[in-house]
């Protein structure tokens, strides 16, 4: 296809009186200047698409369409970088547009673009000169233009009645612009293009001066300090005061992503004196770097910023308050000590915010908050009693509602309060009763439980600051195995491993320490546990009693997801007895497997005589016993084949079972173990004749089973052993 026939095709699909066909067609924009070629596109269509653009006689989901495609990466379709002020005169048209989607669109477009223009260096090139260039003067052009654009058709117009959605845009293009720009240099084109900043800053309509307000984050990553402090700091200023509080709260979402780009510096008391008593146009002392650890006018900036964030702690608009609050621990990160100890304050009172939405902003934000103060001691005096008197307070009402009392708090405040309390644990910023109670609580409730145990890993700092309190709850969690809610069942099984493994390391931790009722437990020549570690053994053993019930429970539970949960950490499991108990404990846990596979079906379970055995119940141990059969390294128990015959002999005698859902999981398990053993792993890593006179030709008569999905999955594995059986050879 030639240029000209698809530039024909194009048109006419546009013109369709087919609202369809015409959209279809304005989303192959790039495949229409593919087929022109470069230089085709840049001569024929590019002035095509300027009169489409210009007129804007399309509908809005076609405008869309184009704004989107003529981005950066449309450039080598027309010439490449060359052509980057070509398609920003195609896109200004749209980014002036009234249509938010469409002008969201262009601009998102045109930002890629200006950072494409030769010469600049948001491009990679030395913008030494990029000032006395055609393409700045006409860049600066197109922005000033949308920054005041005259209302067209109005006779009398004047200079200063502009429409207001290209301001929007221009607003936006402002940080695209200025990171186009060279760090240093072009002093006073930023100075006049910061100017015009500041007077959409100060616009009529509070949507331009919300715009503006939210474009300073991006604007204030491309100028230096300087500039900051002369341009930019009076323009936060007159933002954090402006009459609209969603122009507030924009500024200060900005405000904060310029703090967090700000280094963290230290002023003497002696500087925060002398930046008090300064004048407002005056900075520190060149002497006074020294004692700060930064630059006079740094420290100047970093007080001035801080101290405008603090404010907004306190705006009246709950708004501004609830994105102060989101945002405070990057407030907190460059700022001195005085001021840390002021904000954290203000995060204490907003812990106890009218407003339900801040309260609970706040509550998620405090261990964040906690990490960002860099200091015990002052989060510990100005916020920590808060925080425990939000605990407290959450205990209350739990408790009232356990006597019948309504409950009155915020379901979601009170999961926040919960989950804070777990992550302040983490770096050990809550006293260890309250731990206790909080976790308690979280026993009593179905979803608190279930966010807690996804992150009981952060109670592991526990063990070296308080073992006991760490064991009592790990203890008290062995309860959830039995929980009435299967999602808690769930939740619990899913953690087991590192629950069981937090008991057994805090028992032996606390024998070697207290020296008492120390005994070696016996375990057999060649296990894995290191000579000599001193364990309780009495309590041990109490361990893994209540361990057993546990697994037993999660081995019958009724929900196959439970099960599924188990034998995921089977392995682990496995592991920990035989570091505990060697051979004695891997030998239950596995009769364990063993014994439930032998239950016979349709006849009720000892345990549970409300339940019957079932196919379910098989699959799942079958997984159990191929992720056992598979582990590497092997623990001492499973290298001897005298141990591992009976579990081999029952997967091979499952390859045979009657349901086809069996005989599916006992293929797997026999093709993992057959990789197993030709890899020289796995459980008694058996020898290649094993696998070519036993577990081979399982696998081929599975191949001609009458179940299709057993007979593919056996096919496939067959392929999988014969690939690893010639790679052992």
């Amino acid at each position: 296809m030639d240029a000209d026939e698809a530039l024909a095709l194009f048109k006419q699909g546009l013109e369709s009186k087919d609202r369809m066909i015409a959209l279809e067609t304005a989303g192959k924009l790039g495949i229409v200047a593919k087929a022109m070629g470069p230089a085709q596109a840049k001569s024929v269509l590019l002035p095509f698409m300027e009169e489409l653009t210009t007129s804007q006689r399309h509908e809005d989901e076609a405008l869309c369409a184009f704004s989107d495609t003529m981005d950066a990466s449309f450039l080598p379709l027309v010439g490449g970088p060359t052509s980057c002020l070509l398609l920003i005169k195609l896109l200004m048209p749209l980014a002036s547009t009234t249509e938010t989607a469409v002008r969201s669109r262009a601009v998102k477009s045109l930002a890629t673009i200006i950072a494409r223009i030769p010469g600049t260096t948001s491009s990679g090139g030395d913008a030494t000169n990029f000032a006395n260039t055609d393409e700045w003067a006409q860049l600066k052009g197109y922005l000033l233009s949308l920054s005041a654009l005259e209302v067209a058709g109005e006779e009398g117009a004047k200079k200063e009645d502009v429409w207001f959605p290209a301001k929007l845009s221009a607003c936006q293009l402002f940080p695209a612009v200025f990171g186009c720009l060279p760090v240093d240099g072009m002093a006073d084109e930023k100075s006049m293009l910061l100017e015009q900043f500041a007077a959409l800053s100060d616009d009529e309509m509070p949507m331009v001066r919300a715009t503006a307000a939210a474009s300073l984050a991006g604007l204030s990553k491309h100028v230096s300090v300087e500039a900051f402090k002369t341009h930019l700091l009076p323009i936060f200023k007159l933002v954090s005061e402006d009459r609209s509080d969603v122009v507030r709260e924009r500024g200060v979402k900005s405000l904060s992503a310029y703090l967090s780009t700000l280094p963290a510096v230290v002023i003497s008391e002696a500087d925060l004196k002398q930046l008090k008593e300064a004048d407002s146009g005056s900075s520190l002392t060149p002497n006074a770097s020294a004692s700060s650890g930064g630059s006079p006018l740094l420290i100047e900036v970093v007080t001035e910023v801080t101290g405008l964030f603090l404010k907004t702690t306190n705006d009246a608009s709950w708004r501004v308050r609830l994105a102060s609050v989101s945002t405070l621990d990057d407030a907190l990160k460059p700022a001195d000590a005085k001021t840390k100890g002021e904000m954290l304050a203000a995060f204490a009172e907003l812990l106890e915010d009218e407003e339900g939405d801040v309260k609970l902003a706040a509550t998620k934000a405090t261990s964040k908050v906690y990490v960002a103060a860099t200091s015990k001691d002052m989060f510990d005096a100005l916020v920590l009693p808060t925080v425990l008197v939000g605990f407290q307070s959450m205990l209350d009402c739990a408790k009232q509602a356990t006597e019948g009392a309504p409950d009155t708090s915020r379901a979601d405040l009170r999961q926040a309060q919960a989950l804070v309390a777990m992550e302040l644990a983490a770096y050990d910023a809550i006293p260890h009763p309250m731990l206790i109670s909080v976790v308690q609580h979280m026993f009593e409730d179905s979803a608190l439980c279930i966010k807690m145990l996804e992150k009981i890993e952060l109670l592991a700092k526990l063990k070296e600051t308080d073992p006991a309190a760490l064991s009592q709850i790990c203890m008290d969690s062995l309860s959830l195995g039995v929980h009435d809610d299967w999602r808690v069942r769930c939740a619990f099984t899913a953690k087991l491993s590192f629950i069981f493994s937090q008991i057994i390391s805090v028992e032996s931790s606390a024998a070697a320490s207290t020296g008492e009722s120390k005994e070696e437990t016996p375990k057999k020549a060649g296990t894995t546990a290191s000579p000599g570690t001193p364990m309780d053994k009495d309590a041990v053993e109490r361990a893994w009693t209540a361990f057993k019930s546990v697994v037993y429970g999660a081995l019958w539970d009724e929900v196959a997801e439970a099960r599924v949960h188990f034998v995921d950490c089977v392995p682990a499991l496995i592991r920990w007895a035989d570091k505990i108990g060697g051979d004695r404990y891997v030998k239950q846990l596995i009769a364990m497997l063993l014994e439930q596979y032998k239950c016979v079906p349709g006849v009720p379970i000892p345990a549970h005589p409300d339940r019957k055995m079932s196919y379910l119940y098989k699959i799942s141990v079958l997984a159990g016993l191929q992720s056992i059969l598979g582990m590497s390294p092997a623990p001492p128990y499973l290298t001897s084949a005298a141990n591992t015959a009976e579990l081999v002999d029952l997967v091979l005698a499952a390859a045979k079972d009657p349901t086809p859902n069996v005989r599916l999981v006992a293929g797997k398990a026999v093709a993992a173990y057959a990789v197993a053993c030709c890899g020289g792993y796995g459980a008694s890593p058996g020898s290649l004749e094993t696998v070519e006179m036993s577990l081979v030709p399982t696998l081929q008569a599975m191949a001609s089973d009458s179940d299709p999905d057993v007979k593919d999955n056996a096919q496939l594995s067959l392929a999988q052993v014969t690939e690893a059986l010639n790679s052992a050879n």
